[in-house]
């Protein structure tokens, strides 16, 4: 059970950010017909999501889960069947990991 209500939470997620990802699109084209600065907005998105393109699978689903789905580390726990205090510590790494990742990108 616990893996059913992970998928259909991570289906969601994926699902959530196809469709903010559409709303968004046209928005992004217009700002950057118009300003210099949004294209680098778009640029740093584009960096982020190739950061997590870099997890690996279990803690890009957590970040997503946390930041996207707006999940707890306890909620997260009951659907991943981790304790809390492991998720918080994966959590933190794959955000060290990302953090990492992106000061490299815009040095």
């Amino acid at each position: 059970p616990a893996a059913y209500l992970f998928q259909i939470a991570r289906n969601e997620v994926a699902r959530a950010g196809v469709k903010q990802q559409r709303r968004e699109q046209p928005l992004a084209e217009e700002l950057c017909a118009n300003h210099e600065d949004s294209c680098d907005r778009g640029a740093d998105a584009g960096a982020a999501i190739a950061a997590l393109a870099r997890l690996d699978a279990m803690d890009r689903e957590l970040v997503e889960l946390k930041l996207f789905a707006g999940l707890t580390f306890r909620e997260i726990a009951q659907l991943s069947g981790q304790p809390p205090g492991t998720v918080a510590t994966r959590y933190r790494r794959a955000l060290e990991f990302l953090r990492g990742w992106l000061e490299q990108q815009f040095r």
